[in-house]
């Protein structure tokens, strides 16, 4: 079962939705570049540095990377189970030549949703 990006402009509420959180960490390296994060293959956002963004997900396996170009990968991807009603935590961080991606704790987590803007 894969899990689906739910369009959060499209005002449709989906009960049993999983929530992620992707937080793209400030780092000197690739820090002009915007990560183009996919999940499933489906272009999610360009994360810039510093930043974070929340999106709603359907239950089910979902891979996040990022592709440059829709082409190249540029990743060490991450699979997250996602479960109904859940919230989990994605961090990004760039490298030379590549974003990687970890799963973190809600604590991890809080302290650079605090500090770290919204992506818009």
């Amino acid at each position: 079962n894969v899990s689906n990006v739910i369009d959060q402009s499209s005002g449709t509420d989906y009960h049993n939705a999983g929530t992620i959180y992707l937080i793209r960490k400030g780092k000197f390296v690739a820090s002009g570049m915007k990560a183009a994060v996919h999940c499933n293959n489906e272009f999610v956002t360009k994360l810039k540095n510093k930043r974070w963004q929340s999106i709603n997900v359907t239950p089910g396996e979902a891979t996040f990377q990022v592709l440059l170009n829709n082409k190249r990968e540029l990743k060490t991807p991450v699979e997250i189970q996602v479960e109904a009603n859940n919230t989990y935590y994605v961090f990004v961080e760039a490298y030379m030549g590549r974003f990687d991606f970890s799963v973190i704790n809600e604590s991890e987590a809080n302290e650079y949703l605090n500090k770290y803007k919204e992506n818009k």
